[in-house]
């Protein structure tokens, strides 16, 4: 049986990280500045004649910290609008973020075969239960703050033992199901 299924989340609380990205943008575009003087400063020492090798060095090294810092404040920037993409094809669940709604990263691809369970995150004994297992990896693929959407993966590769936090809606869960052939939803 073929299963495919996508569900797009998006965040659609837009004034969330506002603050962040004026911030972000401003020291941005602060950074090009820096940068474009200091290739200038570098061109005119290379240009002149001067024996001070004190000056080459320390506009070299300003050059090489603020190029640094302007790759740095552009991933943090770009990095404040993810959504999340999660894409069931047959037994393979990909969770893919989503950056600035055109750059996306594979986030986690899991066998849901291998889970050992999933189910509602106000479940709280099955989810407290997974949730302070010793050396567990808790990933986050959410963007809700309401806990009624919010499900829980729990699965085991090798030694690794992993907690995704995912939103999934009906549709997502119900193939999930038909997926892994067995019961393992924990109740509410």
């Amino acid at each position: 049986m073929d299963i495919y299924y996508e569900q797009y989340v998006i965040d659609d609380r837009k004034e969330r990280n506002k603050g962040k990205k004026v911030l972000f943008t401003a020291f941005y575009y602060i950074n090009i500045i820096f940068v474009a003087a200091a290739l200038l400063w570098l061109f005119l020492m290379f240009m002149t004649p001067s024996d001070s090798l004190i000056n080459l060095i320390t506009s070299g090294i300003f050059l090489v910290l603020t190029a640094v810092s302007l790759f740095f404040v552009r991933r943090q920037k770009n990095s404040l609008d993810v959504d999340f993409d999660y894409i069931l094809s047959d037994t393979r669940l990909r969770i893919v973020r989503v950056f600035n709604r055109r750059r996306r990263k594979l986030y986690l691809d899991v066998d849901v075969k291998k889970l050992a369970a999933y189910g509602p995150v106000t479940a709280e004994d099955s989810f407290n239960r997974y949730d302070h297992t010793p050396g567990v990896k808790k990933q986050y693929a959410v963007l809700s703050e309401d806990e009624k959407k919010i499900y829980f993966m729990y699965y085991t590769d090798g030694p690794d033992k992993t907690l995704v936090l995912f939103e999934p809606d009906e549709t997502l869960l119900r193939n999930m199901r038909l997926a892994i052939g067995r019961d393992i939803v924990a109740k509410r």
